[in-house]
């Protein structure tokens, strides 16, 4: 069976990033198969057509993010099992513990190190190669016992069909012969009943089984099974216990073959044997040569040195593949290479007189044999075989896999150390990053001590550490902002180092392994952008100011231009051109304010605007503007169309929903509900929308536009009053 090798992989990159995906690909294709997507359905879409045999996700894409993808992933029965890899931006402790909960097998950080991802990748896809294989051996193996378990079947068949030969049974045998005829009565009883059961053969002649108590002496003995030998010729065999009086006397077993005349049953002939005996021996013997797994052989010893086999063992057996009979043969002739070996090992134990263990390479039958001789007697040696085959080949496997993660520790990009804590706690292992981490040599830090190699405050606080990594019993994270002796890049540095507790079989600490990352860089990159990012939110900052003054000179001088015409038309448009300024100009200002420029919170929005709306309306009248808003958030785009709104719906109520009253109520109502925002405008005026629009259809016409922006539906109810009710989706955050 070939493994499947890693170029033939294929690795499933998703990420709306182009250059992202263009960087991964120029990375990864040359060492296997790539596919790419740039959102979460098109991935899926590919996978159902030809499945990846690894993902690579980024966490933050706009349809469907990378922790949504990984769960569909993870929950589809054609795909749970390939794994599922991160990329991101978001390093935080919290994005990296939500995707390995998902299922991920990693999660790798941006900006990333291209090396490190690339054996991060070929780790993974060596892994799930080497699983692959494992489970197509595994089927490979469950195949091979349902096979070696039909042989057994089919040889059971055999030795049962050679009891047919047994047709009649003499009266002085010591098992009771009994012969039942067509109308299932008994016809025939051997004498052997009397000493067996103490009862007499003629207690049963004439009668059926449940007449002469049959089953009372075999409970275990289905009579059904017993009849049906008589209509299907069939033989039946029961082992049952024996009781006689209630009294348990042993273990019997019983045997029924179909007797034939012309082709048809005519009679059933049983043989009933006292088994106890033979029970109790097989299951002693069987317990013992259960659990003998090595072969076992008993060699005569000719004077002609021919070394014939005098007896062998199943496990013996089982390791020959020639077809030829074992016990009798020369062992020269059934095993002409290996002989040469054995017969050497049987020579020193005649001529010492003691046990010789040899091992080698039996060419017939493809094993490592290891083989003890020993003297059983003047004429015979014994040999007990051992097939090492498995554990020679894991040997060489484990001696391959050593000097593998040898070569594994020494090039991978972050440090790596281990320390014997049963030799005192020196470093034995010390990879080259270590050394340029912290300057000290490889060959300086192997078989040394922390004393050994660092200064006495440096050593104690690892010292220190260490210990207390045992004493936890699990890995611990630890920061260090240090300066090292020696160390030919930058003097000071930041570390994360991981220490891992590996105990001996008696509980006791027996290898501190710890894993050393040198984040300096990464610090100081972090540093500069939070830097940059201060710089950008004052400008944004600024930006809102200066809209918003902006806004409110306009607003002025539109406010300048109505004090000065003298006709009240022209009057009410330059008013209501203000209202609807100031209502855009309210937006920057709390943009101003927040310290979040994406959103705002239309309650305080609103709030600011119905306040502005009654003074410059609802002069000299008792109309009463009452708020019930909830936290809903909305972004500029949002919040200024509803602002404008709410300025035309309640500039009308006030300029036309009380005409001949001096007192009212608007109420101003938003929330949001299963995704949707609920904006409701409504007063208790005159209610008839032929009213409202006498000088409002500027108003109107612009209330309609902005329901169009966005995407919302509008109803409109003038039974009690006027109310405008107002629904468009509520905005997702994207993750």
């Amino acid at each position: 069976m070939r493994v499947k090798d890693i170029s033939k992989c294929l690795v499933m990159i998703v990420d709306d990033s182009v250059d992202d995906l263009d960087r991964l690909v120029d990375l990864l294709s040359p060492m296997c198969e790539v596919a790419v997507a740039l959102d979460g359905r098109s991935s899926l879409k590919v996978a159902e057509k030809v499945l990846p045999d690894l993902f690579i996700i980024n966490v933050k894409m706009s349809e469907v993010s990378g922790f949504d993808l990984c769960r569909i992933v993870k929950s589809s029965d054609g795909m749970g099992h390939v794994p599922v890899m991160f990329v991101s931006d978001q390093s935080d402790l919290r994005s990296r513990q939500k995707g390995l909960s998902l299922g991920a097998v990693d999660y790798v950080c941006k900006p990333y190190d291209a090396l490190e991802l690339k054996l991060r990748v070929e780790s993974h896809l060596r892994l799930k190669v080497a699983r692959e294989s494992l489970e197509t051996k595994n089927d490979m193996l469950e195949q091979e016992v349902l096979k070696r378990t039909e042989d057994l079947r089919y040889a059971m068949e055999r030795l049962e069909t050679s009891e047919k030969e047994f047709r009649s049974l003499a009266e002085g045998l010591p098992d009771v012969v009994f012969r039942v005829g067509s109308d299932e009565r008994f016809r025939y009883v051997s004498g052997a009943l009397r000493s067996f059961m103490g009862r007499e053969p003629s207690d049963l002649i004439g009668k059926t089984m449940e007449e002469s108590g049959f089953s009372d002496l075999f409970p275990s003995v289905d009579l059904e099974s017993m009849k049906t030998i008589l209509r299907s010729g069939e033989k039946v065999y029961f082992e049952s216990p024996v009781r006689i009086n209630d009294q348990f006397k042993g273990v019997a077993e019983i045997r029924v073959v179909p007797e034939r005349e012309g082709g048809l049953v005519v009679s059933a002939l049983g043989i009933v044997r006292d088994i106890s005996l033979q029970r109790s021996v097989e299951e002693r013997y069987s317990r013992l040569f259960s659990m003998m797994k090595d072969g076992l052989v008993v060699i005569e010893l000719d004077p002609y040195d021919r070394f014939k086999i005098l007896d062998c063992n199943a496990a013996f057996s089982s390791m020959m593949s020639s077809p030829k009979r074992l016990i009798g043969s020369p062992l020269s002739d059934l095993l002409p290479i290996t002989s040469q070996l054995w017969t050497g090992a049987i020579g020193k134990v005649v001529a010492s007189g003691g046990a010789v263990t040899v091992e080698g390479h039996c060419g017939e039958m493809g094993l490592m044999l290891e083989t003890v001789v020993y003297l059983a007697g003047p004429d015979t040696c014994v040999c007990i075989v051992r097939d090492v085959t498995e554990q020679r080949e894991a040997q060489e496997r484990l001696a391959s896999q050593g000097e593998f993660l040898g070569s594994l520790v020494e090039n991978m990009p972050v440090g790596i150390f281990a320390k014997d804590m049963s030799a005192g706690g020196i470093y034995v292992i010390w990879n080259s990053r270590m050394a340029d981490i912290t300057g000290v040599d490889c060959d300086q830090a192997l078989g040394a001590t922390e004393s050994d190699v660092f200064d006495k405050l440096v050593s104690e606080k690892l010292l220190e550490d260490g210990n207390l990594t045992f004493k936890k019993g699990y890995p611990l994270m630890f920061e260090y902002d240090r300066s090292f002796t020696g160390r030919t890049a930058r003097g000071q540095c930041h570390l994360k180092v991981i220490r891992v507790p590996i105990f001996g079989e008696d509980g006791s600490p027996s290898v501190l392994l710890g894993m050393v990352e040198d984040v300096t860089g990464l610090i100081v990159a972090n540093e500069r952008l939070e830097e940059s990012l201060k710089d950008k939110d004052m400008l944004i900052q600024e930006v809102h100011h200066r809209v918003k003054n902006n806004l409110q000179v306009m607003a002025s001088l539109i406010s300048l231009q109505a004090s000065r015409a003298s006709d009240p038309s022209l009057v009410d448009v330059l008013q209501d051109s203000r209202s609807r300024i100031m209502a855009m100009a309210y937006v920057h200002e709390l943009l101003y304010r927040n310290t979040h420029f994406s959103s705002l919170k239309i309650a305080d929005y609103l709030g600011e605007l119905s306040g502005a709306l009654a003074s410059t309306y609802g002069t000299g009248r008792n109309i009463r503007i009452s708020l019930d808003v909830d936290d809903t958030g909305l972004s500029v785009d949002k919040a200024v169309p509803c602002g404008l709104i709410v300025n035309e719906l309640v500039t009308n109520s006030l300029k036309h929903g009380f005409i001949g009253r001096d007192s009212g109520n608007i109420s101003i109502s938003v929330r949001t509900v299963e995704g949707t925002v609920l904006m409701e405008v409504s007063d208790d005026g005159v209610g008839t929308l032929t009213k409202i629009g006498e000088g409002a259809g500027l108003g109107m016409t612009i209330v309609n536009g902005l329901i169009r922006q966005l995407g919302a539906s509008m109803t409109v109810d003038d039974g009690d009053g006027l109310s405008f009710r107002i629904e468009f989706p509520a905005e997702v955050e994207q993750g």
